[in-house]
């Protein structure tokens, strides 16, 4: 993924002026477009602090659309494969799937893109799951009747309840790029709620790349 200089990733539109460096071909040279969290200059992974779980997306190519989900123990947690159509490279398929192979989710690329997660029951479009604040500002989710919020902070992508008002809450997850891959970091609260496969899958859709709105 190349660098942008631009760390909002939920203005379309935004600059994709590129800066020189970029990060490790682990994830490739694709640029971050449509709403998703842009690259940034890669650094060692920082200490865990709050959260008490790290896990990366070690991307084939160029893409988070192909990619495993690998653990702190080293052992792959999910697949994530994708299929896209010869003819415009648009339309097409994602796959989330568990180690044991089991279905988790399945995102179909379109103009008007939707996603099915399988423990749900439901398919929506992704601009209902990941809704975009009129202000551009974050993105809200729905999991198990919570409501909560992706927002940018400086290198990482954060996530937030809105259970808890307080503007000095502490983040539940945060997604970050580094050498390795695209890493998602969880709290003790996150691991709590059971949050890592919406976690998973809408870390999928935010770096992709592709327009979700």
């Amino acid at each position: 993924m190349q660098l942008v200089q631009t760390m909002n990733p939920f203005i379309q539109g935004w600059s994709t002026t590129h800066l020189q460096s970029q990060v490790s071909p682990t994830c490739g040279s694709q640029p971050s477009v449509y709403g998703s969290i842009p690259s940034h200059i890669p650094r060692p992974i920082m200490h865990l602090g709050q959260f008490c779980v790290s896990y990366t997306f070690v991307c084939f190519g160029d893409t988070i659309l192909n990619s495993v989900f690998i653990g702190p123990d080293a052992r792959t947690h999910f697949h994530i494969t994708s299929d896209f159509a010869s003819d415009d490279g648009e339309s097409g398929r994602t796959v989330v799937e568990g180690a044991d192979g089991s279905h988790v989710a399945l995102i179909t690329w379109a103009d008007q893109p939707t996603i099915k997660i399988e423990d749900l029951g439901w398919t929506m479009h992704t601009s209902q799951w990941l809704y975009l604040a009129s202000n551009r500002a974050f993105r809200t989710m729905i999991s198990g009747g919570e409501t909560f919020t992706w927002r940018p902070s400086g290198d990482f992508l954060e996530l937030f309840s809105l259970k808890n008002l307080n503007p000095n809450s502490p983040a539940l997850a945060r997604i970050s790029i580094e050498p390795a891959g695209v890493i998602l970091q969880l709290t003790f609260e996150a691991v709590q709620k059971r949050l890592l496969k919406v976690l998973v899958i809408s870390a999928v859709l935010l770096m992709s790349g592709r327009k979700i709105d």
